[in-house]
């Protein structure tokens, strides 16, 4: 430790006198403003990226129990017609929470999808919020199927939209959203509202060109017929 050195008065004034390395008061802020300016956008990055998560997690259940009542509504059907309106009005219904509501730069409007002829109405309830949505442009149920005897499989997909900045584009990314992958099999029962696959019903509706990005859930749920 170096000693203050003294004056014919006393020792020097403490502000006079400084160890060396150590800056002088006062003139530490402009460092802190610099941390803070590299270190805030990660960090807001980071908490982002973790509130995203739990959200598309919380929107994975729900998918899940969507497809679960779509097979569930399925097995009641009096037939095949039948059995897929069940199925994709229950799905549409569930997932209808967690619909997001941008709309624009699809193939419909808002109007459209706010219409009676694509909402769902509960009775006691009235119309579901965002059921239009879900019913026509964000929720996608292949048709029913029957691997086996006495058995009914139905697949839901749904369009989540991300709402995040920036970090919901990388997931979007990460997720595949719009990519081609191994088209499914799947074509409707006639007169019903399907498409041959689920690209083609992406392409039809341009779930990809909304100007907020989506992510592509995908469940199915196989269920046994009761009394068969």
């Amino acid at each position: 430790m170096l000693e203050k050195p003294t004056f014919a008065w006393g020792y020097a004034p403490a502000t006079e006198f400084k160890e060396p390395g150590i800056p002088p008061a006062g003139l530490e802020g402009g460092q802190a403003l610099a941390e803070f300016a590299f270190a805030f956008p990660l960090q807001l990055f980071i908490i982002f990226a973790i509130m995203q998560l739990a959200l598309i997690y919380v929107a994975k259940q729900v998918v899940t129990y969507a497809s679960y009542s779509a097979a569930r509504a399925a097995i009641v059907a009096d037939d095949e017609n039948d059995a897929y309106a069940r199925a994709h009005r229950s799905a549409a219904l569930v997932c209808s929470p967690i619909t997001g509501s941008t709309v624009a730069g699809s193939s419909y409007t808002a109007a459209e999808l706010a219409s009676e002829e694509n909402t769902i109405a509960v009775p006691g309830w009235g119309v579901v919020p965002r059921s239009g949505i879900s019913n026509r442009l964000k929720t996608y149920v292949g048709p029913v199927g029957y691997p086996a005897s006495g058995e009914v499989e139905v697949t839901v997909t749904h369009y989540y939209e991300l709402v995040f900045p920036v970090v919901n584009s990388l997931f979007a990314w990460l997720g595949g959203a719009g990519l081609e992958d191994e088209p499914t099999s799947a074509f409707g029962a006639e007169g019903t509202w399907s498409y041959a696959d689920e690209r083609l019903f992406e392409e039809t509706v341009g779930i990809w060109n909304i100007e907020v990005p989506h992510m592509r859930l995908r469940e199915t749920t196989r269920l046994a017929v009761p009394g068969e």
